[in-house]
């Protein structure tokens, strides 16, 4: 549950309190106007989704870079941004490695207030597992993530798949 605070001073308050004069009463008036209209920018502001950019960034991991064989390898792809709407990920590079969806992405939410300037970062982070079928240089593609109009996508990622180490000599036994 989050929760916002605001702190409202009621300057017409002050106003009554040092018992203006007729004169500066309406000096007192245009001030409380003037302090309602500023304080009602500041909430819009703080609110329109034209304030708020949606900052994007996406970084992946892997796992093993040297997996072998039949080993699994877990690809984790990590996405911050500054709007809590899940982004969309385009996986469609994965699926010629075979990699699966692990769960439901988790979620990270970092509220962030310095010197009265509030600022929020929401992370997802999914997680892909897959099974490299053979030996060799294996190229991990690039990963596109969507938050509205803004794209981000991953560096494509080189492993190796080592195989078994080859034998001088075999056991057989005969019974």
């Amino acid at each position: 549950v989050q929760s916002t605070q605001y702190t409202v001073l009621d300057v017409s308050e002050s106003c009554r309190a040092k018992r203006w004069d007729g004169r500066n009463r309406v000096g007192c008036a245009l001030l409380t106007r003037a302090s309602l209209a500023l304080f009602a920018a500041l909430v819009c502001l703080a609110s329109s989704p034209i304030a708020r950019a949606a900052d994007l960034s996406v970084q992946a991991t892997i796992s093993a870079k040297r997996p072998y064989l039949g080993d699994t390898v877990v690809l984790q792809i990590a996405v911050e941004q500054s709007v809590e709407k899940p982004p969309e990920i385009d996986t469609t590079g994965l699926e010629s490695l075979g990699a699966k969806q692990l769960g439901e992405p988790a979620f990270g939410h970092q509220r962030t207030i310095i010197n009265g300037v509030s600022s929020e970062k929401f992370t997802y982070q999914f997680r892909f597992q897959f099974t490299p079928s053979k030996v060799g240089p294996l190229k991990i593609p690039a990963v596109t993530v969507r938050q509205g109009k803004q794209t981000a996508a991953t560096t494509p990622i080189e492993i190796e798949v080592v195989g078994p180490e080859a034998q001088d000599t075999a056991l057989l036994e005969l019974a």
